[in-house]
């Protein structure tokens, strides 16, 4: 090696030396916090010359290169307010990245921050603008390759602790007061470009209240934009797209966020004790949001609306909202627990029972797992519901699967259970659309199990008060019904295979039917099997109220009916049986009535039936045994044309028994013959009669031949006439 290399190499050497000696002079220095703090000082006057506002920071310290801790900061804004102010910022950053475009954070940990953020009118600026003019570039450059990419932001561990902030907008007329106790978070994905995106992998809140106000409506146009707050990528400028939100894990506990509307009254209260959330997936461009787990513990909810007086001569314009909602929630499991619910509206007036604008749920408890909600579906299991109202109403127990669609809903495994109701099994219901529906109710498709269940008019009364104002409603409000059974088919052809029916003591139905025709009732048949109907006076009296019943009968203490019923409001064909500890009765014939005419083909039978005790004149009258056939067509006498053949087996009347009476009604079209044959040997006679019903006046005819008719026997005088 000459002369010359060895001068140069150690040239080479000893340059390299002085700058890595400089490096860790500068190193060294930089940890001096008297040094650090003569930093501190450089840049507040810097900053401070900048914007013109008082600059404060108590302490820094710098372990270059990687750690910087900021002490009792303050920022004031042109008005000497508080801007800023913050008890300590410590960051765990990679200083040296900074050169290569990457904010490299391992951690940022910030406490008793402050901050006021105010927009004035009329100028509609922020009170922090003139800090986004100061460091603004008075010129646009032409940007290079290296100057023009995106600053990269990578952040691991994020704390806040007591952070403060307060918003008033009198552009918008907003306010809002947030206090933040403490949030952990980690965050792997930090980009401000674009619409922005964040990925917090698990999030803990603890203590955060919230008071929102706004005192003016919003107008279009009026809402901060991003420039606002010194934004000037262009593309988080001009995209319509919304951030990227990636959050896995959320704890929340003692939250609470109020919000009250000035101009519509509106004031809400929602507080949250304790809430956890496992989190699929997140996508606010795509509408999705799929959720784990999610379990609420502790929560308070209100809504209420105070009342608006109405100005004068103004009409409300109704708003129709277009936007689309094409969002997608699902949500493997959710558990929530003493949660109190409340919403009142002092726009509507109150109402008795169930206040639909006047609810107050407290310690509400509900489980539901596979639960699916989107535009046009909604579907889970609910697996508890338990809850109370402050109209009374109970809820014990509510449980079911259940799938609502634009075309019907469904619930399978129902058990719903109040103190006084229980529903269960099955109910679908499917439609075309609500819309034709509306217009074509006899489309309604019904498929319905209800087993072993019973319903209480109490709880039935809830939700239509106005029951209790109906008379013939009344005496039923405080019954219990029993039902089981299952219904079928569309409305117009309702399938009822097997019914049984029961209330109060003696009162049940067992029955099948098949139901055609609804909605139009002219149009209705009906085709019934009354296996067994018994009831009596004691639970009728019960179910009926007392001025609707006849004063002057007196029901069977037992009655029993069963039979057929087939046909509708123009023609039938029944045979049905009663039977009563008072006597029994049989109808079995046909009727129909076409156009104004009206034929009919029937058999009456009436066996020992105790008509004075019914009728409440059993001083005169006794037991009635009768049966009767007839048949024919037409109600006008001057049209019809008919056959009556009867027989009174027995009549009790004033203590005496008649018996074996034979009658017959002919009836041609006016021309009437009416036979009355008594072989009684008390009153052993024969009737003929005649009528003429054609003209103006009718004219009767009739001759009588008795035989024998014994008075004093037929208990009608004391002594022989």
């Amino acid at each position: 090696m000459n002369r010359f290399t060895r001068v140069a190499f150690k040239t080479i050497l000893w340059i390299i030396g002085v700058i890595i000696a400089l490096a860790i002079l500068i190193v060294f220095l930089i940890r001096i916090p008297s040094v650090q703090n003569y930093i501190a000082g450089k840049v507040t006057q810097y900053v401070e010359g900048k914007i013109g506002t008082p600059v404060k920071i108590g302490y820094i310290n710098i372990d270059f290169p990687k750690k910087l801790v900021l002490q009792d900061i303050y920022l004031a804004d042109q008005s000497k307010d508080t801007l800023v102010a913050g008890k300590s910022i410590a960051v765990d950053i990679n200083m040296l990245k900074l050169l290569k475009n990457t904010v490299e954070i391992q951690s940022i940990e910030a406490e008793g921050i402050t901050a006021k953020i105010r927009r004035t009118l009329p100028d509609s600026s922020f009170n922090f603008d003139y800090i986004v003019k100061a460091f603004a570039s008075q010129k646009e450059s032409t940007p290079t390759a290296d100057s023009s990419s995106a600053l990269l932001f990578n952040l691991d561990k994020v704390k806040f602790d007591k952070f403060h902030i307060v918003y008033a907008d009198d552009v918008i007329g907003t306010s809002a007061d947030v206090y933040l106790n403490s949030l952990n978070t980690n965050i792997k994905k930090f980009d401000l470009t674009k619409n922005m995106a964040f990925n917090l992998p698990k999030v803990k809140i603890d203590g955060l209240s919230a008071t929102i106000k706004q005192w003016r409506p919003m107008v279009d146009g009026s809402a901060p934009s991003v420039e606002d707050f010194g934004i000037t990528d262009e593309t988080a400028q001009t995209t319509t797209l919304l951030p990227d939100v990636g959050i896995q894990i959320a704890d929340l506990t003692n939250i609470l966020v109020r919000y009250e509307d000035q101009s519509s009254l509106l004031n809400t209260k929602f507080y949250v004790k304790n809430l956890h959330a496992d989190i699929n997936k997140i996508d606010l461009n795509k509408e999705v949001v799929d959720i784990q787990t999610i379990s609420l513990d502790g929560s308070d909810n209100s809504v209420l609306f105070g009342k608006v007086l109405k100005k004068a001569n103004s009409i409300a314009k109704p708003t129709v909202d277009t936007t689309k909602v094409n969002w997608i929630v699902s949500a493997k499991d959710i558990q929530i627990n003493n949660t109190s619910l409340a919403y009142r509206d002092d726009n509507q007036a109150r109402m008795k029972g169930f206040d639909y604008f006047n609810i107050k749920i407290p310690g509400m408890k509900t489980s539901l797992s596979d639960l699916y909600y989107s535009a046009d579906s909604i579907s889970g299991s609910l697996n508890e519901l338990v809850a109370s109202d402050r109209s009374g109403f109970v809820i014990k127990q509510l449980k079911g699967d259940f799938k609502y669609t634009n075309t019907g809903a469904e619930i399978k495994n129902l058990y719903a259970e109040t103190p006084r109701t229980l529903l269960r099994d099955y109910v679908k219901v499917t439609y075309p659309s609500l819309d034709i529906v509306a217009k074509k109710p006899e489309l309604l498709y019904v498929n319905a199990n209800i087993k072993k269940s019973h319903v209480n008019m109490r709880d039935i009364y809830y939700f239509a008060p106005f029951l209790d104002t109906m008379q013939v409603m009344k005496p039923l409000m405080d019954k219990k019904f029993a039902i089981d059974g299952r219904v079928v088919g569309k409305v117009n052809d309702l399938n009822i295979p097997a019914i049984d029916f029961q209330t109060l003591s003696n009162t049940r139905v067992i029955a099948s039917l098949r139901l055609r025709g609804l909605p139009e009732v002219d149009k209705m048949s009906l085709d019934l099997n009354l296996k067994k109907l018994t009831t009596g006076r004691s639970d009728i009296e019960k179910l009926i109220s007392k001025n609707i019943l006849p004063s002057g009968i007196e029901l069977p203490n037992t009655i029993g009916l069963t039979g057929t019923f087939k046909g509708g409001m123009k023609a039938f064909n029944t045979n049905l049986s009663l039977v009563t500890e008072k006597g029994t009765a049989k109808f079995n014939g046909k009727v129909g009535m076409i156009g104004r005419d009206t034929t009919y083909d029937a058999f009456v039978s009436i066996r020992d039936f105790d008509i004075g005790k019914i009728m409440k004149m059993d001083s005169t009258l006794g037991i009635l045994s009768f049966e009767g056939k007839i048949k024919g067509h037409g109600t006008d006498p001057k049209k019809l044309v008919a056959n009556f053949d009867g027989k009174v087996n027995r009549m009790d009347a004033m203590g005496y028994r008649y018996q074996n009476i034979d009658m017959n009604l002919t009836a041609d079209k006016g021309d009437i013959k009416a036979a009355v044959v008594s072989p009684d040997p008390n009153i052993q006679l024969t009737l003929n009669a005649t009528a003429n019903m054609k003209s103006k006046y009718p004219q009767v005819d009739f001759e009588l031949q008795v035989d024998t008719i014994n008075l004093k026997n037929l208990k009608l005088m004391d002594d022989e006439f």
